[in-house]
């Protein structure tokens, strides 16, 4: 079972899910608290040194850290990616204790577990184009408004 078409399918999908989601958490989070820490230090390096550039370019990285966390999309990545791959987890739990669509139908379980990982990574990637689509849409406002 474990050496099944179908089980090596799980496991690479899981395995691009989780570490998707942890580098896109982690990317997220970098962003976030480089804009938490640049943000907390502008008051402080304007009253201690009155160095206008200093808090210029703290402000400068505050909008470079938010804009590229717009650009990236890491939150919804992120999110998306963790809800993947737990969907997958369980599934590899219903196929191994032959639970719910996994009790014995018209398909084998291999055939089964394939057909519904090809259902969850299909619907990834749809929300993937969405997202993607959507955030490149917004962004072609914004220039359309500028001009």
């Amino acid at each position: 079972m474990k050496h099944s078409t179908g089980w090596l399918e799980l496991e690479r999908s899981f395995s691009y899910f989780q570490q998707g989601a942890r580098r896109n958490r982690a990317a997220y989070l970098a962003l976030r608290a480089t804009v938490l820490f640049a943000g907390a230090l502008i008051p402080i390096v304007a009253l201690a040194t009155s160095n206008e550039v200093a808090v210029a370019c703290l402000g400068a990285l505050i909008v470079a850290a938010e804009g590229l966390t717009q650009l990236t999309q890491v939150h919804d990545h992120w999110v998306r990616y963790r809800r993947t791959a737990e969907l997958l987890r369980r599934e590899a739990l219903a196929f191994v204790t032959g639970t719910g669509p996994y009790r014995k139908g018209e398909l084998s379980d291999d055939q089964q577990l394939a057909s519904r990982i090809g259902d969850f990574v299909g619907q990834e990637s749809t929300a993937w184009e969405e997202t993607t689509l959507s955030a490149d849409h917004k962004s072609h406002l914004g220039d359309a408004d500028q001009t």
